[in-house]
């Protein structure tokens, strides 16, 4: 990884921010988190963190009208859903605002529950329509805990979509 500036969209247990901050070089780090207690972790975790780091509390949707397109060359998307119908769809939502945040050259990347599996063909239909046209995938190691509740996997697909 190798971005200048990179928004993180749920901080959870920090895992990706730990990537982030893995980065070459990285002049900015937002990150935007809606749980109260979640939120707190992740102030502790600027304070501390390589990279000038900015916790914004709140919901991706009452934060990203606010910000002009073309702002961030790296946009990670990981956050709850809200309602028992949204598990493993509800990123699908945010797409095409992912698309219009990103610079050109930027990365877009999002959780995807699938250990070891490719894509959805759906999801790359959205994205495609978003207009995100290379799109690719990784499977990553994760060092998650073992108390874990949602996520038990040592490793994940890691969507790379490219705003060309």
């Amino acid at each position: 990884v190798s971005t200048q500036s990179t928004w993180e969209l749920g901080f959870g247990m920090q895992i990706s921010a730990g990537f982030i901050q893995e980065a070459d070089s990285l002049d900015q780090h937002v990150i935007v988190e809606a749980n109260g207690n979640v939120f707190k972790r992740a102030i502790e975790f600027a304070n501390s963190a390589r990279y000038m780091t900015t916790p914004l509390y709140g919901f991706s949707y009452d934060v990203t009208p606010l910000l002009q397109a073309g702002t961030f060359d790296g946009i990670l998307y990981d956050t709850y859903p809200l309602t028992t119908e949204g598990v493993c769809l509800h990123h699908r939502d945010f797409f095409s605002e992912a698309y219009r945040l990103l610079k050109p050259g930027g990365v877009f990347t999002f959780f995807v529950p699938n250990a070891s599996e490719i894509l959805d063909d759906e999801d790359v239909k959205l994205l495609k329509q978003a207009g995100f046209k290379r799109i690719e995938q990784e499977v990553v190691p994760v060092d998650t805990p073992e108390d874990c509740q949602y996520w038990r996997a040592k490793t994940m697909v890691a969507p790379i979509c490219h705003k060309d």
